[in-house]
């Protein structure tokens, strides 16, 4: 089965050479593809993370992922246990 992928927009091709560069050096497996402003990265739960800091660190953005990072994102944080909040509550109204 294939690795899971995660893929990163840079606004241009230096912050993407960076990005990839650095990726590289710590033992990922990036891929640069199209215009060579989006950078492709093998993941696995393990080092998702410190993937996503190196690639905003130089300004990327996650803009594509298959349907298998799902599955590594959910493993990595427990997003199927997680409870997204959409508002707030003032403490004098909270009922335990």
């Amino acid at each position: 089965m294939p690795e899971p992928t995660i893929q990163f927009c840079f606004e241009n091709q230096e912050a993407a050479s960076n990005a990839f560069e650095t990726l590289d050096e710590l033992g990922y497996r990036p891929e640069r593809i199209g215009d060579g402003r989006t950078v492709k990265v093998y993941v696995n739960r393990a080092d998702l993370t410190s993937a996503l800091e190196i690639a905003q660190a130089f300004g990327g953005e996650l803009c594509g992922q298959d349907d298998r990072s799902v599955a590594t994102w959910d493993d990595a944080y427990n997003m199927q246990d997680s409870i997204i909040y959409d508002g707030f509550v003032p403490d004098n109204e909270y009922q335990p």
